[in-house]
């Protein structure tokens, strides 16, 4: 059996002993590098953070299946869970002289983080006792999931020697390819489960995003290169105090000093820079904002990944993913929803536009359509029954019974009388 343990520690970034590796916190690093020339072929670092999930280290490798199901949980109104993930791949490093380094690299990136999650729905995700009835109020949430890949090229140099004061600076541009991104964003969210007919209503609103289309293989992507693409540059500047810098001197065959660059010879060493500045930019983004308001069996769920149970169980009130196109005659009425219009259809379908009922009223004036409430439009050739009880109200070929504002009365019989 095999054993090998790893551990990322600032000095395998920072120092001038890095190579390569030193271009992905600061691009300075690689002047006055220690090395002629360095090769990298492949490098992982990765990340994990939570406040939900406790587990020992150790036993995550002896026993992986059960370590989760016994790590010790703190289930708060706000967990978060934060991961990346770092892959450097072939990448190399040339100091050309004393003054000057380039370095050209590849590297996969992921982050993920989810903020303000409720611990008690993750305790509910991974399965619960559907004889008990629970409530969690989750309320805010959102999370987003970023992967990409980087080409890029490092250029690094010395800008001042002054003896015991020495700084040098760099540069990396590069390439962005997107592979993956997605986003959810919930706002008042709940959900509350009665055992008795094992239903479950949830209250709220949830969108979700993505920058690729449903299907879409990532591998595929990856080779390939994403249409979401952009550029990105990194700049660094490096200072060090090097107060025991005659020591490192040396003589050239001509009697000249120069410097011993097999060494370093700072006692302190400050850096500062700024990376990932850029964009990348998304196209073919798909995003839908679901109404969570509903009461429904909970077998509804079974077997369902979250967009399956979106898509299947409520009703998108904002979608970016293209244009459904219906027919003004199988539009039985309209019903006003916030800034929203729910279509009542014919086929029981009810699909929303981002439009106020007022602007639809002026669309569908011309179609014979009526505003005969405050909160509804309805298709006059589509109304089965007019009752002048009870303050009078329409009933639709579906059903659908609808109040007459009082002061729309007249007008609607009018209207009627002309079709």
């Amino acid at each position: 059996m095999q054993k090998a343990q790893s551990q990322s520690y600032s000095g395998f970034l920072e120092d001038n002993y890095n190579g390569v590796h030193g271009i992905l916190s600061n691009p300075a690093n690689i002047a006055d590098s220690r090395l002629k020339l360095d090769v990298n072929l492949a490098g992982v670092s990765a990340f994990f953070g939570n406040d939900y999930l406790g587990a020992n280290l150790g036993d995550l490798f002896r026993d992986f299946e059960n370590t989760f199901d016994e790590a010790s949980k703190s289930p708060k109104n706000n967990n978060f869970l934060a991961a990346n993930l770092d892959i450097l791949g072939p990448a190399t490093m040339l100091s050309m002289s004393q003054k000057h380094s380039i370095a050209v690299y590849t590297r996969g990136r992921i982050f993920l983080n989810i903020d303000d999650v409720n611990g008690n729905t993750i305790d509910k995700e991974g399965g619960f006792n559907e004889n008990e009835d629970f409530f969690v109020n989750e309320g805010n949430i959102s999370g987003q999931l970023n992967l990409w890949t980087e080409i890029g090229a490092t250029y690094a140099r010395v800008l001042s020697d002054r003896e015991e004061h020495f700084f040098k600076g760099g540069l990396t541009v590069k390439y962005l390819s997107g592979i993956r991104h997605n986003y959810i964003n919930g706002s008042d969210i709940s959900l509350d489960y009665n055992a008795a007919p094992r239903q479950i209503t949830t209250t709220g609103q949830l969108t979700q995003g993505r920058d690729f289309s449903e299907g879409s293989d990532v591998l595929d992507d990856l080779l390939s290169f994403s249409s979401s693409s952009g550029f990105g540059a990194d700049l660094g500047l490096v200072y060090e105090w090097r107060p025991d810098h005659a020591k490192y001197t040396l003589m050239d065959a001509n009697g000249n000093p120069k410097p011993n660059r097999g060494v370093n010879k700072y006692k302190l060493k400050l850096g500062l820079s700024i990376t990932d500045i850029g964009r990348i930019n998304n196209e073919n983004g798909e995003e839908e904002t679901y109404d969570l308001n509903a009461t429904q069996d909970v077998d509804n769920f079974d077997g369902l990944d979250l967009d399956e149970a979106l898509q299947e169980n409520f009703t998108t009130i904002g979608t970016t993913t293209g244009m459904e196109f219906i027919e003004i005659k199988d539009v039985i009425a309209c019903k006003a929803d916030g800034s929203y219009t729910c279509f009542m259809m014919d086929s029981g379908e009810i699909p929303m536009v981002s439009k106020h009922l007022k602007e639809c009223e002026q669309m569908l004036a011309e179609y014979n359509f009526m505003r005969v409430h405050n909160s509804y439009l309805v298709n006059l050739r589509k109304v089965k029954k007019y009752v002048k009880t009870d303050g009078g109200y329409l009933i639709m070929e579906n059903d659908l019974q609808v109040n007459i504002s009082p002061r729309k009365r007249d007008d609607l019989i009018e209207a009627m009388k002309r079709l």
